[in-house]
């Protein structure tokens, strides 16, 4: 069994803060509700999966190539990786470059919430048409170009250019920062990043700041830079896996394509995070709210609503969740919902079910197999009072209800 990071308080193993997984960064720095929790088997650190598991779990920073479309590139890695399932966090055009995640298997669940993520790019722009000669053209000067730019920045209404995938009405689009790399007017030039929300269409900035110059506009080239916090730096091209695979089939060495495939976690490191017991788990995999009895740590500031990950003490992600309660309520919170399900990341059965191992749960189960209630768990003319009453009697109660002369239609499952 593979030890857990976070570990019970009278284990006497010591943590190296080195390999602490990303999500469990600053655990010690949590809330703590001073639950206590037993390890179970199952699970892996996201830093020590098995190949296998870590193609389930991964996803690629690619540096798309031109000419070919975004949904050619995910085929061919789906071909050369041999995996059931890709996708990419948003589309790029064919003649665009640039940084493009690419989602393996079970991390595509995360394709939605990657594609709401923020993007840079740079971009260069042509003002005017140079093979016309407009004689009442005035070249602009940089610091004209500066003040567009700047003012360029905001929500902005966008219409989608007429060679585009979705329809072309108005919308809005928020860009947080333009800035200026380089301006050369002998040939009309603008170089700038982008800093924009994800569905920007830089063809239609590069077309309006044309109009604030009282000229054309035209975009020439542009590369992504950076897809939510995934920058370009640590992308890999086409040619990379495929010189991975290759020597992972020829050699079995698996190094090439760990170093070119993450663990799924680095994408969620910006998220309010929720450390819970292994017990609660698979219950979580099943779709279960997660109650506060299953919480372990979590995040200082989370607010009601949300969007956090639930992490196991191995420092994997089980799933995105939208919160019930925040920060301030959970230190004072004894039960309740502590956050539902919004999308499951992890596998069934990763973890072993704990569910129905309970009291009430025995109890239940006895009283189905005894007539007592019917075969949905429902209750019928048989059912004993204590059910309805949610009475669990302790040890030794029996024995004073019967000396007090009370009856006792049914044995009722006892606690320690």
């Amino acid at each position: 069994m593979e030890s857990a990071t976070i570990i019970p308080v009278n284990s006497e193993r010591k943590v190296i803060k080195e390999d602490v997984p990303v999500l469990l960064k600053g655990w010690d720095e949590m809330n703590n509700t001073g639950a206590s929790y037993t390890p179970l088997e199952g699970g892996h650190l996201p830093n020590k999966r098995p190949l296998e598991e870590h193609l389930k779990y991964g996803y690629i920073s690619l540096d798309k190539p031109a000419n070919p479309s975004t949904h050619e590139v995910v085929s061919w890695i789906k071909r050369i990786l041999r995996v059931e399932k890709t996708s990419s966090t948003g589309t790029l055009d064919p003649a665009v470059t640039g940084e493009c995640v690419i989602l393996l298997n079970r991390g595509s669940r995360l394709t939605k919430a990657q594609q709401e993520a923020g993007k840079q790019y740079v971009c260069l722009c042509r003002l005017g048409d140079p093979t016309t000669k407009d004689p009442d053209f005035v070249m602009p000067t940089e610091q004209d170009v500066i003040r567009v730019l700047q003012e360029l920045t905001g929500p902005l209404l966008q219409r989608p250019p007429e060679k585009s995938a979705v329809k072309r009405v108005l919308r809005v689009r928020k860009i947080t920062n333009n800035t200026l790399l380089e301006y050369k007017p002998e040939t009309r030039q603008i170089l700038f990043t982008s800093d924009c929300q994800a569905g920007t269409y830089m063809r239609t900035l590069c077309e309006h700041i044309g109009i604030m110059l009282r000229t054309t506009g035209t975009m020439e080239e542009l590369r992504r830079s950076r897809s939510g916090h995934v920058s370009e730096m640590s992308a890999v091209t086409m040619h990379d896996l495929l010189d991975a695979q290759y020597h992972y089939d020829h050699t079995g060495s698996e190094l090439l394509l760990r170093e070119a495939i993450h663990p799924l976690e680095d994408l969620l490191v910006h998220h309010k995070r929720i450390i819970v017991k292994d017990s609660c788990i698979n219950a979580l995999c099943y779709g279960a709210p997660l109650h506060y009895q299953g919480i372990l740590r979590y995040d200082a500031e989370i607010v009601e609503g949300d969007v956090i990950v639930l992490v196991s003490t191995k420092g994997e992600a089980i799933a995105l969740a939208t919160a019930g309660l925040s920060s301030f309520s959970l230190q004072n919170a004894t039960f309740g919902i502590a956050a539902r399900i919004k999308r499951v990341i992890m596998d069934k059965d990763t973890y072993k079910q704990r569910w129905g191992k309970g009291p009430r749960a025995l109890q239940k189960k006895k009283l189905k197999e005894d007539g007592m209630l019917d075969k949905y768990g429902r209750p019928n003319d048989r059912t004993p009072p204590e059910w309805f009453r949610k009475v669990i009697l302790m040890k030794g109660e029996e024995e004073n209800r019967k000396e007090e002369g009370e009856g006792m239609p049914y044995k009722i499952q006892r606690t320690e």
